[in-house]
């Protein structure tokens, strides 16, 4: 009766062991499919949002480095450039708000020791980044003559 009872005992062990098993690599295969995305294309209220995707705040300002490379190659149409120098304001404006908007999560997870070190580090560079485009584009508006302050 004993060993007829370890027997049972063990088929059920392996068969938890089993079951755990497989539980267990759903979790790696999911962990191991997120991937990153561009703060610009985050959107978490968008019913088609991908959970599996998680935010790259240093990401590159895309309508500043189209205008970089149009300076680059000796654009002086004024109104190209005015045009991007808006689509970058605006996408800088966008990007701080998300970064003003994540910053106290962001900061209370690192300090509850929840948050990866690289995601830290990511949202730290950010807010630099953020810090130097600001400073670009108000050179830039006050090199083309284009007043922010005024505009709506």
């Amino acid at each position: 009766m004993l060993i007829l009872g370890f027997i049972v005992k063990s088929i059920e062990h392996c068969f938890r062991y089993a079951k755990r098993k497989a539980a267990l690599s759903k979790v790696k295969t999911a962990i191991s499919s997120t991937r990153s995305r561009s703060v610009d294309e985050y959107n978490e209220q968008d019913p088609n949002f991908n959970r599996l995707e998680y935010i790259h705040y240093n990401a590159e300002f895309k309508a500043g480095s189209e205008m970089d490379e149009k300076i680059r190659q000796g654009t002086v149409d004024r109104r190209v450039l005015t045009t991007l120098l808006q689509q970058r304001a605006t996408e800088l404006i966008h990007r701080r708000g998300v970064l003003m908007r994540n910053e106290m999560s962001v900061t209370r997870a690192y300090k509850m020791d929840m948050l990866p070190l690289e995601v830290w580090d990511d949202f730290q560079a950010a807010k630099e980044s953020l810090q130097k485009e600001i400073k670009m584009v108000q050179y830039l508006s006050h090199n083309l003559g284009v007043n922010f302050k005024n505009a709506r």
